[in-house]
C-alpha cells in the first residue's frame, strides 16, 4: 500500500521554486554587474577622450604662443620650440656667484620684458588662457645645495623685482601681478652633455616659462580617470 504524503510533495515543490528563484536572482545580479562594468568602461573612455581633446587644445594654444614669441624675438634669444621656455644665461644678468643685477642685465630686461609682456598679456586670446608666468633661477652643481637654492631664488626674485621697477616701461605691470612667480631650482636641473658631463656655464641661467589654463584642465581630467 502506497503512502501518499501531500505535505512532503508541497515541500519539494517549494524547495524547487526557491532554488529556481535563487538562480534567477543570481543571474540577474551578474547581469547588473556586467552592465555596470560596461557603463563604467564607457564613462572612462569618454573621460579619456575628453582628456585627449584638452591635450590637443593645449598643444595648439602653446604653439600659438611660441609662434608669437618667435615673431617678436626671432634669433635674438633662445626659445624652446616645444614649450616656449626662454633661457637667459646668468652671465648676461649677474656676475658670478652674485644675485644683484648688473647694468648689462638691467639693459637686457628693459628691452626684453616689455616685448615679452606685450605677447603674454597684450594679446587678449593668450592672456585669457594664461595660468601663470614663472621666472626660474638655476645654478650649476658647484657648492652646497642649500646655498645654490638661496642664490637661485634670490636671482629669480631680483628679476621679478626689476620687472616692477620704474625702469621697465610697460602698461601691464598691474595685470602681470596675477600671473608671475619667482622660483629657485638650485642645481636640480643642470644641463649635461651627451656623455653626461655637467655643463656649468649652460646650467647657470634664468628661464621664463608660461603655463596655460588648458594644462590645469588636463590635470583635472586625468585625475578623474582610474588607473588601469
Amino acid at each position: 500500500m502506497n503512502n501518499f504524503n501531500p505535505r512532503k510533495k508541497n515541500k519539494e515543490e517549494v524547495s524547487y521554486w526557491l532554488s529556481y528563484s535563487d538562480l534567477m536572482a543570481a543571474l540577474l545580479i551578474i547581469f547588473i554587474l556586467i552592465l555596470a562594468y560596461n557603463i563604467l568602461q564607457f564613462k572612462v573612455s569618454q573621460e579619456e577622450l575628453e582628456a585627449i581633446q584638452v591635450q590637443i587644445k593645449e598643444i595648439d594654444q602653446t604653439n600659438k604662443v611660441i609662434d608669437k614669441l618667435e615673431k617678436e624675438f626671432g634669433e635674438e634669444i633662445e626659445i624652446n620650440e616645444d614649450t616656449g621656455d626662454i633661457v637667459v644665461k646668468s652671465d648676461i644678468l649677474f656676475d658670478f656667484d652674485e644675485y644683484e643685477l648688473k647694468e648689462k642685465g638691467k639693459n637686457f630686461l628693459e628691452d626684453f620684458i616689455p616685448r615679452y609682456l606685450d605677447v603674454m598679456i597684450g594679446d587678449k586670446e593668450i592672456k585669457d588662457n594664461l595660468y601663470r608666468i614663472l621666472v626660474v633661477g638655476h645654478t650649476d652643481a658647484k657648492g652646497d645645495y642649500l646655498y645654490n637654492l638661496e642664490l637661485s631664488q634670490l636671482r629669480a626674485l631680483e628679476v621679478v623685482n626689476y620687472i616692477f621697477s620704474e625702469q621697465i616701461k610697460t602698461p601691464y605691470k598691474k595685470e602681470v601681478e596675477k600671473y608671475i612667480e619667482a622660483i629657485g631650482r638650485s642645481e636640480t636641473e643642470v644641463k649635461k652633455s651627451d656623455n653626461g658631463e655637467i655643463l656649468s656655464d649652460e646650467s647657470r641661467r634664468v628661464e621664463f616659462k608660461f603655463e596655460l589654463r588648458t594644462l590645469e584642465k588636463i590635470k583635472k581630467a586625468l585625475e578623474g580617470i582610474p588607473n588601469p
